[in-house]
């Protein structure tokens, strides 16, 4: 027995991710077939649901894409994920609120002290030391400029799922350019 996960099933009908069940149970059918069984063994979905993304949980009849109905109806069980973070075409929304946390400009700082190394005179280093520090003190610049920049931008994000979505978009892909 096996399940599939899939936010597709939250989508409506005409988005261009969505995959409708109908063709996922039909794949299972075939699947049970090849391997000479009387079943699939398709036995649970599990999909987005929350107030804003109700679509996979309401019916057609009611404007749904109907697909907790259709689970249900071919005796797939239907679990649900997201239910305190949702997508809409403007963003992500987190559902219920976070306490900023008190110590974070202590932590924030406490990095930025860390990332910010003492004066240095390398005058009688070798060359690939002098080289080597350098590039050192340039990362930590960089990163140290980093850390200011995405704490001067914090007032503009409207949640914590839009921070992180911000994050995994901007911030990482910037970060794993200068590796």
């Amino acid at each position: 027995r096996y399940g599939v996960s899939s936010n597709s099933f939250a989508l409506p009908t005409d988005h261009v991710h969505y995959v409708p069940l109908a063709a996922v149970l039909t794949a299972a059918e075939r699947a049970a077939k090849r391997i000479g069984a009387s079943r699939h063994s398709l036995a649970a979905i599990e999909l987005p649901a929350n107030v804003i993304e109700r679509t996979g949980l309401t019916p057609v009849d009611l404007g749904g894409n109907g697909c907790a109905q259709l689970a249900r109806k071919n005796g797939v069980d239907v679990m649900v994920n997201r239910a305190l973070t949702a997508f809409d075409p403007v963003g992500s929304w987190r559902l219920a609120d976070a306490e900023f946390p008190l110590d974070y400009a202590s932590f924030r700082d406490a990095l930025v002290e860390h990332l910010t190394p003492p004066d240095e005179d390398t005058s009688s280093w070798p060359q690939a030391e002098r080289d080597e520090w350098e590039e050192t003190l340039q990362a930590c610049r960089w990163l140290v400029q980093l850390i200011n920049d995405l704490d001067g931008q914090m007032a503009a994000f409207s949640s914590v799922m839009h921070y992180q979505d911000d994050l995994m978009r901007k911030v990482i892909p910037m970060i794993n350019s200068k590796l």
